[in-house]
């Protein structure tokens, strides 16, 4: 049975404006998927309807061979969390009441939290090594400790997806190496399918176990070594100051 499966899907903001089209992939078992293209390629509006965000303009997003479109939301809430670019830092909220959010799918209507849920939460923290931040306030927490309190804010809804847009792109590059590990370390503690949107390709090169790449309105799809093979890696980034070196696995700067 398919985790994800996405079937003849264009997604876009209308039929005239269709950002990537045809995309069909299936994913069986649990990985770390990095999603690369250019800025306005689709990447965030792809994440946007695989989380039910946004519809698509054709095709379908199934979890489990069911139709997103046509289940509740809580469901699926318990099935796909995002954690997107664009965050509100709530100056009076500490750090364990915003990850605590994550546990609202499983809270009753007056979002009572019960032990499992707590217990949930501390174990969402201790993942991301944030136990010693939950009494903070988020507004008080640096660029590289936020990004890891929302990770445990999606680990803490317990979700088999977890959906991450651009969860670099403030960061130095030392944290951008720490947060890459997390997410890796994540996929093979908690059996979960993490999937990154990302501008960072030598990273992602280095650390996922498949790439699904936007360019020109289409997306291939694949594991790392077979789109270095085919050449599709090579001619994704298009730069007259670049050059992609097989054996190192990476772009590199050209030498004069």
């Amino acid at each position: 049975m398919s985790i994800l499966k996405l079937t003849n899907l264009d997604i876009g903001y209308k039929e005239e404006n269709v950002l990537v089209k045809d995309i069909n992939i299936n994913i069986v078992n649990n990985k770390l998927i990095c999603l690369l293209g250019c800025n306005g390629a689709g990447k965030s509006t792809l994440l946007k309807t695989i989380s039910k965000l946004m519809k698509p303009i054709n095709g379908k997003v199934e979890l489990s061979g069911n139709d997103i479109f046509l289940k509740k939301n809580n469901n699926i809430s318990k099935r796909i969390s995002i954690v997107l670019t664009d965050k509100i830092y709530e100056s009076n909220m500490t750090v364990y009441e915003l990850v605590s959010l994550g546990r609202q799918p499983y809270t009753d209507w007056f979002g009572n939290i019960r032990d499992e849920d707590r217990l949930k939460i501390l174990e969402s923290l201790a993942i991301t090594d944030s136990i010693d931040l939950k009494d903070k306030k988020v507004s008080e927490l640096s660029d590289g400790q936020a990004q890891k309190v929302w990770i445990s804010r999606a680990l803490a809804q317990d979700t088999d997806i977890i959906l991450l847009d651009e969860p670099t792109s403030h960061l130095d590059f030392r944290n951008k190496i720490k947060i890459f590990n997390l997410l890796k370390n994540i996929v093979l503690t908690t059996d979960k399918t993490v999937i990154i949107s990302t501008h960072e390709v030598n990273l992602a090169l280095k650390i996922a176990e498949e790439l699904w790449l936007i360019r020109n309105d289409k997306m291939i799809e694949g594991k790392v070594d077979k789109l270095i093979d085919n050449e599709d890696i090579s001619g994704f980034v298009d730069s007259e100051y670049l050059l992609f070196n097989k054996e190192l696995k990476q772009f590199i700067f050209k030498k004069d």
